[in-house]
């Protein structure tokens, strides 16, 4: 891949329900690299919930398909050294969630908000879905801010802030929360700036791609404890959603039911889009 042009991608791990056996708690796992842009899965990889963790995975995830020298979007679980080390020192970029799993951290962090001056601010506003969602983005250049040594080599370079307000339309009933997320990306001007709050709000493709899985794949109702059985549907499963990308039908769920009932079609657009 080249890393001359840099793209943005999330990285996340899904559990597969239907693999926990009776009596486990964790079961089969898919880690999936997907592209902001469009939600095409780059890489994928497995592992066993009970004896292995997302954390390792991923990060060989990014060795293995290059994308360490992209710009990747992670949430707060893989806010790790090695992790992070790793992508700057291969030259790419992180945008990575903060969370109460590095408390000390966090809590360096909101401190430093009273002392650093904002960069660039924007708010959102959005109605769907049965409700009202406010977002209010600002940025904080965090280079100069004393970390513990353990951060000294992932290159800290901006915290993003995104205070969240949400009104559920039928009830009235509102929430907020705030959001953190650091990145080794320098903000130098509004442009940079812009972009690491698209890539906040893109970074849920791949939460995208797990709901289609599970509401018109129906992946979470494939029960079996074959771990070749499983990890193979999920592969199909990556597969007929990049087809279905590659179609693009006005309804996903609609057109898996006419190629099941009209085989034919669904040779004629497999040969259309050059599959077959």
């Amino acid at each position: 891949m080249n890393k001359l042009v840099q793209g943005w991608f999330s990285a996340d791990g899904k559990e597969l329900r239907g693999s926990i056996s009776t009596g486990s708690k964790r079961g089969d796992c898919i880690v999936q690299i997907v592209r902001h842009s469009n939600r095409e899965v780059v890489g994928q990889r497995f592992y066993n919930g009970q004896k292995e963790s997302e954390v390792p995975t991923v990060k060989e995830l990014l060795e293995q398909t290059k994308i360490k020298g992209q710009k990747i979007s992670l949430d707060a679980l893989h806010l790790k050294p090695n992790t992070l080390k790793l992508i700057d020192e291969s030259k790419g970029k992180y945008l990575v969630g903060l969370k109460g799993n590095q408390k000390k951290l966090l809590k360096k962090m909101r401190r430093s908000l009273w002392d650093l001056p904002e960069i660039h601010d924007k708010s959102t506003y959005e109605k769907g879905h049965g409700r009202y969602e406010q977002r209010n983005y600002t940025c904080y250049d965090i280079s100069s801010v004393a970390i513990d040594q353990r951060w000294g080599e992932v290159n800290f370079q901006t915290l993003v802030q995104v205070h969240r307000k949400r009104k559920v339309l039928k009830t009235n009933k509102q929430t907020e929360e705030v959001a953190y997320y650091i990145s080794n990306i320098a903000t130098k001007n509004i442009e940079t700036a812009e972009e690491l709050f698209n890539a906040v709000r893109n970074h849920w493709q791949v939460e995208a791609n797990n709901n289609i899985r599970d509401c018109i794949l129906k992946e979470d109702k494939l029960c079996t404890s074959n771990s070749f059985v499983t990890r193979t549907i999920a592969c199909l499963r990556s597969l007929t959603m990049r087809l279905l990308d590659l179609i693009k039908p006005k309804n996903r769920a609609a057109q898996l039911d006419l190629f099941a009932d009209k085989f034919h079609c669904c040779l004629d657009h497999l040969r259309a889009i050059k599959f077959l």
